[in-house]
Order: C-alpha cells, then sequence, then structure tokens
C-alpha cells in the first residue's frame, strides 16, 4: 500500500472501466463516465486520487485523496525547486514536469524526496490545477495556500447560499470545485470574495446547491 501523508478516507467509491486493472495503490484517474483507471496521459482523464481499497465484487473501488509519493520522471524530473507547482500524469504512477501529450494533471508539488515525488491531489488541488480560478481582492506578495473542504448542510440547500471563512484576511486567488458523489458538479456555480470569506451559491441555470455536495477550495493571500 502506498504510503499516506493525509486525505479523506475514502472520499468516493467508482465504478471500474471495463477492461482496467487497478492495484491498492495506484494513481486513479476517472474518465467522462465517471468511470475509474489507473492514470495514465491519456486524453479526457482526471485525476482523482489513490487507490485506497478495491471492492470484493471486482467491479468497483474506493478512492482517497491526500498527499502520496508517486515515481519522478526520468525524462522530465521533477526537483525542490518545482515545490508548490503542478505535475503531470507520465504514465502509472509517475509523474513530470513536462504536460506530455495531453497534460493530464496529476497535482501540486508538495517535496521531491528519494527519487519519489509527493503530490498533493486533493480536488481543491486538482481543480487549481485546471485553472478554475476566481480572483479576489489584492494581496502582499509572498501569499500561502490555505486549503480545505466543506459539506453543504440542508440550510444552506434552503437558502441557495453558503460561506465559508478561509482563515485569511484578504484572498488574492481561489480554486474551487464542488462534487456530488464523487462527480464534478462545479458548473455554473456562483463562487464569490469578500476579504477572507468565500461565497458560494446556486448557478443561474445548472449548478444548485443540494445538501450532501462538497466544496473543496484552495485560497492563498494575506493572513
Amino acid at each position: 500500500m502506498r504510503e499516506f501523508i493525509t486525505g479523506t478516507y475514502p472520499m468516493g467509491l467508482y465504478t471500474i472501466k471495463d477492461g482496467a486493472e487497478p492495484a491498492e495503490g495506484d494513481m486513479i484517474a476517472i474518465d467522462s463516465s465517471a468511470e475509474a483507471q489507473q492514470a495514465d496521459d491519456v486524453a479526457g482523464l482526471v485525476v482523482v486520487g489513490c487507490c485506497y481499497k478495491l471492492q470484493p465484487n471486482g467491479t468497483e473501488l474506493e478512492v482517497r485523496d491526500g498527499i502520496q509519493p508517486y515515481t519522478n520522471s526520468e525524462t522530465h524530473p521533477l526537483t525542490r525547486d518545482d515545490r508548490g507547482s503542478y505535475c503531470y500524469v507520465e504514465a502509472v504512477n509517475t509523474v513530470s514536469s513536462d504536460p506530455g501529450d495531453n497534460e493530464v494533471l496529476a497535482g501540486v508539488v508538495v517535496d521531491v524526496y528519494n527519487e519519489e515525488v509527493f503530490v498533493d491531489n486533493r480536488p481543491a488541488s486538482i481543480a487549481a490545477a485546471k485553472g478554475n480560478t476566481i480572483t479576489g481582492p489584492a494581496g502582499a506578495d509572498g501569499d500561502s495556500p490555505f486549503g480545505d473542504s466543506y459539506t453543504v448542510l440542508e440550510a444552506d440547500d434552503t437558502n441557495g447560499t453558503t460561506s465559508i471563512v478561509s482563515g485569511l484576511s484578504a484572498i488574492t486567488s481561489l480554486n474551487v470545485q464542488i462534487r456530488r458523489a464523487g462527480v464534478d458538479v462545479t458548473e455554473d456555480a456562483v463562487v464569490t470574495v469578500t476579504d477572507g470569506t468565500i461565497t458560494v451559491a446556486d448557478g443561474a441555470a445548472t449548478y444548485a446547491l443540494t445538501a450532501g455536495d462538497v466544496i473543496y477550495w484552495l485560497a492563498s493571500g494575506t493572513v
């Protein structure tokens, strides 16, 4: 089993794609049908975490997100200077500084140690890497990232809006992803920033705040 530093336990249950043979500890990605397979440099894949457990039925697996170590690329290796940068899936359980043919994002580089790259592949980090960025008030140089998740309550569902206190006094950039039963439903959700508070509300057409939705966010700014 791959070493875990931090993460959810587990994050979601996914159907395994026909013909795929993931193993416990593998980096996992889903395709447009939300079916799980080993993450690879294949068009349309989105990394969702690491395989925590294969189900006895042989057709499903549990995914845990967090910070895990993966093999460093030999042709486009990452270094400690890349900490805080995004990395890409080069091959099964191998990450690279190069986007490859299909730019499959693995997550954020936390550290490089003993020829392994420790990657944060929590959904907020993947959302950040995909460029789901909303710019907030200007902050100071040297901003540091804050991130967490929030599960939507019945009251939020009724009100059609919820506010999250980030712990920052001012947010300079914000990355948000909303997941429902393991599927990205962010769509046209209205996300706004006031000082250090993040507000998520129903969209104009598609997204409706629903109890049980998980809002993953990654913000940077001034404390």
